[in-house]
């Protein structure tokens, strides 16, 4: 038994549903050959064979599996059936468009969807283990840190992290209103929440780090500006222990934070982490209010006589 499957095979649920079949074939002690319908898939995929080179005395049965299948399905795509008229024809997991009494072309249809029945999508047998979600959080460059900002250090670095693990990673930018990237997150709430459904978190953003930590997020933080900024500050502020200066944060050291992040108890630290710092802002309201009513005591430089006080606002302001 030697079977040709065809199929689309351009999404997640293609190439499951292929993968079940074909298991299904090999089970049953058949040899499946896969002849996806666009060139740029078969190049992409490992053993693919073109449709049009194999020779229809070697197939047994041919098996199509998912996607709209319509009359002309397999006109529009090269595929002379009959050259394979001898071949013994399964549909499978397919969506019939056109009604089936008026065209199909299979001696067995397995369908999941057309005028006379409906099946449940063959996706739901196909189990995969699954890998982490790691959010990416990137600042721009901050003119404030003049020729102190290694931005393009530390993104490299994180570039080079990122790509030594199997994670799905998603870019979330803090930034409101949202850019054109591929999260439109739009508004607070809804960067927030995204945040708060990863995995971990990488970022160079102050902002980052808090939001993740505040969720019970895990993070790690690279400071990209050299001598450390305001990031590596809050992130020891906090007592958060995977921060790192750009410069000097080495491949293995990251790695290991990352790891680090996505093991069991991580979120907890994070959440003591953000415990920690809302137990030190606890009197900052009372000492904010204390201001406004004038009752705090003035800083060393408005307890300057008026003259002098003057002249230290004219150099501060240049």
């Amino acid at each position: 038994m030697r079977v040709l499957i065809v199929g689309f095979f351009t999404t997640l649920g293609d190439l499951d549903s292929l993968a079940i079949v074909r298991g299904w074939v090999e089970a049953a002690g058949g040899a499946a050959l896969v002849a996806p319908y666009k060139p740029r898939i078969r190049d992409s995929m490992p053993g693919a064979v073109d449709i049009e080179g194999v020779d229809p005395a070697t197939i047994t049965h041919v098996v199509a599996v998912t996607g709209p299948c319509s009359r002309g399905y397999f006109a529009r795509r090269r595929f002379d059936l009959r050259r394979f008229a001898h071949c013994r024809w399964i549909g499978v997991n397919l969506s019939m468009v056109d009604p089936v009494e008026a065209w199909n072309p299979f001696h067995v249809l397995l369908e999941r969807d057309s005028d006379r029945i409906q099946r449940p999508d063959l996706t739901l047998l196909h189990s995969r283990d699954k890998v982490p979600v790691i959010g990416l959080c990137r600042v721009g460059r901050q003119p404030e840190y003049g020729d102190r900002q290694r931005y393009d250090v530390a993104h490299e670095k994180i570039e080079r992290l990122l790509a030594s693990f199997d994670a799905a990673v998603v870019p979330i930018e803090t930034g409101v209103p949202a850019g054109d990237g591929p999260i439109r997150a739009a508004t607070e709430a809804r960067i927030e929440s995204l945040i708060a459904r990863m995995d971990a978190l990488v970022t160079t953003r102050l902002h980052g780090l808090v939001y993740a930590l505040k969720n019970g997020v895990p993070a790690v933080v690279v400071d990209g500006v050299a001598g450390g900024g305001k990031v590596l500050a809050q992130a020891r502020t906090l007592g958060w222990p995977h921060a790192f200066e750009a410069e000097t944060a080495g491949e293995a050291e990251l790695r290991a934070a990352l790891d680090a992040c996505l093991m069991q108890g991580a979120p907890e630290a994070a959440r003591a982490s953000a415990r920690t710092g809302r137990e030190q802002l606890r009197d900052l309201e009372k000492r904010f209010l204390e201001a406004l009513s004038g009752r705090a005591p003035a800083s060393p430089a408005h307890a300057m006589p008026a003259p002098r006080k003057k002249a230290f606002l004219n150099r501060l302001l240049g």
